[in-house]
C-alpha cells in the first residue's frame, strides 16, 4: 500500500486528532472524508479518538502515513489518564481528570483546549495532549489562561470539523473560519496555575506530598477530587460548621462561578474550572489549619465523607479530633402538594442545558 503524497510528522506532544486533522488537511481532503477511507466502517468523530484506537487501527494508518504505531499509540491520552485514576478506566462515560467533549454525531458540546499564543508561534498551528486534561487551565509558557470556544461566535473549538476548501492549517474555527491565533486571553490565576504545576510535577516524578504523607500520583489526584467535593459541599451549605472552617482557613466558596458547582469537573468549561481549581489549590496547600478549624467550629465528621461514608486514607487525620453525627432515615415524607424546586437544582439543570445545546 503506497503512502499518500504529503508526508505530515507526528509532533511529540501533539493529540492524536490533531495529528489526524493535520493529515487530512495538508493532503486536500476533509478530515471526515479521510478516515473514511482509512477505516470505511468506524465513525471516528462520534468518539474520543485521543483516548487510543486499537491496534488494528494503529497499522491501518501507519501504512498511509508512514508514522510507526508507537508513535501513534504515545499520542493518545490514556496512558497518562491512567495515573489519574485509582480504579480501571470505563470504556465508555467520563474519565477522571480528562475533559469530556461532550460528542453528539460530529459535534462537542465541550471544546478542546489552546493557547491563542502558542498556536500563534507554531510554524505549523497544532493542538497539544497536555490541553485534552481538566486539571490544565493555562498555558505555562505564556502564563495566560487556556481558550476553548472561538471569541467570535462563542462556538466549542472543534479542529476535526474544518473543511479543506476553506481551511488551510488548524487555526481557524471551524464553525465562523475566525483565527484563532487572534484571540486575546487574560492571565490565568496565580492558584490555578500553581496548582497545574502541582499536577504536572506530581505527574512527572510519580508522587507528591500532601501534609508530610508521600502520595502515588493517582492517590494525590484521589485526594485533590475529594477536596472538590467539600468545596462544593461548604458553598451548598454557606452557615455550616464546615463553610465556616473554610472560610476561616481563608477560602470563601461562595465566590466561586456556579457553574463550576454543579456540573462535573471534567464537563465544566475554563471559566469554571479555573477558580475551583485556585480555591483547591489553597485548601490542598493549608490542611492542616483547615484541620484545626474544623475542631474549633464544631463540624461533623459526616460533612467530610463522601459517597457511604468513605474518605481517602490519606485525609483521615481531619477527622480525628470530630464527632460523628448519628443520622436516623426515617419513613418517606408524603407531600400531598408539589413544592417549587430549590435554587441549586435550577441551576444545575441549566448548566446542564447550556452544556447540551452549546451555548456559550
Amino acid at each position: 500500500m503506497s503512502l499518500w503524497p504529503v508526508n505530515v510528522l507526528l509532533l511529540d506532544d501533539e493529540s492524536l486528532s490533531s495529528w489526524l486533522t493535520r493529515v487530512a488537511l495538508e493532503n486536500g481532503c476533509d478530515p471526515l472524508v479521510m478516515t473514511s477511507v482509512v477505516w470505511p466502517r468506524w465513525r471516528v468523530w462520534t468518539t474520543d479518538i485521543d483516548r487510543g484506537i486499537s491496534v488494528e487501527r494503529q497499522v491501518a494508518i501507519s501504512l498511509r502515513t508512514g508514522v510507526e504505531c508507537d508513535s501513534i499509540q504515545r499520542a493518545s491520552i490514556s496512558l497518562e489518564a491512567k495515573l489519574f485514576s485509582t480504579t480501571s478506566l470505563p470504556r465508555y462515560g467520563v474519565w477522571p481528570w480528562v475533559l469530556g467533549l461532550g460528542t453528539r454525531n460530529r459535534s462537542y458540546r465541550g471544546g478542546v483546549q489552546f493557547c491563542p499564543y502558542c498556536i500563534a508561534e507554531d510554524p505549523i498551528p497544532y493542538f497539544r495532549r497536555l490541553w485534552r486534561f481538566s486539571w490544565v487551565t493555562g498555558c505555562m509558557t505564556h502564563r495566560v489562561q487556556l481558550l476553548d470556544r472561538c471569541v467570535k461566535c462563542l462556538k466549542p473549538i472543534e479542529p476535526h470539523r474544518l473543511e479543506a476548501i476553506n481551511a488551510v492549517n488548524l487555526s481557524q474555527c471551524s464553525s465562523c473560519g475566525f483565527d484563532l491565533r487572534d484571540s486575546v486571553s487574560r492571565p490565568i490565576l496565580d492558584d490555578a496555575m500553581s496548582f497545574q504545576l502541582q499536577a504536572f510535577a506530581a505527574v512527572r516524578k510519580g508522587s507528591e506530598e500532601v501534609v508530610g504523607q508521600i502520595l502515588s500520583t493517582n492517590q494525590w489526584f484521589d485526594v485533590c477530587r475529594h477536596l472538590i467535593v467539600i468545596l462544593r459541599r461548604s458553598n451548598s451549605q454557606p452557615d455550616s460548621a464546615l463553610a465556616k472552617a473554610l472560610y476561616k482557613s481563608g477560602l470563601d466558596t461562595r465566590e466561586l462561578p456556579l457553574e463550576s458547582l454543579h456540573l462535573q469537573l471534567e464537563l465544566l468549561t475554563i471559566t469554571a474550572r479555573e477558580p475551583l481549581l485556585a480555591c483547591l489549590y489553597k485548601l490542598l496547600n493549608n490542611l492542616d489549619i483547615f484541620a484545626c478549624n474544623l475542631s474549633s467550629q464544631g463540624a461533623q465528621a459526616n460533612s467530610l465523607m463522601g459517597r457511604q461514608g468513605s474518605l481517602p486514607p490519606a485525609l483521615t487525620f481531619l477527622v480525628e479530633q470530630l464527632g460523628r453525627e448519628d443520622r436516623f432515615l426515617g419513613a418517606p415524607r408524603k407531600h400531598i402538594f408539589k413544592k417549587p424546586r430549590s435554587d441549586i437544582s435550577v441551576i444545575k439543570a441549566w448548566a446542564r442545558f447550556k452544556r447540551k445545546y452549546r451555548i456559550g
